[in-house]
C-alpha cells in the first residue's frame, strides 16, 4: 500500500501539512507537505477552494513541527479548504496521514476539519471539532482508474462550520 502522509498540520485553521509517501520507496508524493515553501503569500503548490459560505484561508506562521501551516477560519460559516492535485498510480491503495489543530470549531450539520479525496467519497479522514491540540488523522483510499487525485484540507465538509483550524 502506498502512503500519503499529511505531515504539517492541516491548515484547517492552522496547519494542514500533507505529505504523501509511497510505501515501497518512502518517497513523498505531496509537494510542500509541511507548507514551509512560500509562493508569495501562499504555500507553494497549494490553492484555495470554496464550496459555500464565507471564510478566510491564510498562510499561517505557526506549525506543528516547522514554522508554517495553513489556517482556515470563519465567523459566519463556510465550507472551504486548501487543495493540491497529486499524481498517483491507477488501481493502487494509498494512506493519507496528517495533523489538524482546531479552536472553537462548531460543525453544525457539517463534518468539521478533515482531509478528503475530492469526488472519491467516502475517502475522508475522521473529522476534528471543538478545540483540540494537534491531532493525527488518517485515511486509506484506492485510486481506481485515477492517475491524479485532489487532496482537500477541508473546513466544514458537506456543510458550513465556524471557528478555526490549522
Amino acid at each position: 500500500m502506498k502512503k500519503l502522509l499529511v505531515l504539517g498540520v492541516f491548515g484547517l485553521l492552522m496547519v494542514w501539512g500533507i505529505a504523501a509517501r509511497a510505501a515501497e520507496s518512502d518517497r513523498n508524493l505531496i509537494a510542500n507537505p509541511s507548507f514551509e515553501k512560500a509562493d508569495g503569500d501562499k504555500p507553494q503548490g497549494w490553492r484555495t477552494q470554496s464550496w459555500g459560505g464565507k471564510g478566510d484561508l491564510t498562510y499561517a506562521e505557526i506549525g506543528r513541527t516547522g514554522n508554517r501551516s495553513v489556517m482556515i477560519s470563519s465567523d459566519a460559516g463556510a465550507d472551504i479548504g486548501w487543495s493540491q492535485d497529486v499524481s498517483v498510480r491507477p488501481f493502487a491503495r494509498y494512506k493519507l496521514t496528517g495533523w489538524i489543530k482546531t479552536e472553537d470549531l462548531q460543525a453544525g450539520s457539517a463534518k468539521g476539519a478533515l482531509f478528503n479525496i475530492h469526488n472519491m467519497q467516502p475517502a475522508q479522514s475522521q473529522a476534528v471539532k471543538g478545540t483540540s491540540d494537534w491531532t493525527q488523522v488518517e485515511m486509506d483510499f484506492q485510486t481506481d482508474t485515477h492517475a491524479t487525485v485532489q487532496i482537500n484540507c477541508l473546513f466544514g465538509g458537506w456543510g458550513q462550520a465556524t471557528g478555526r483550524a490549522w
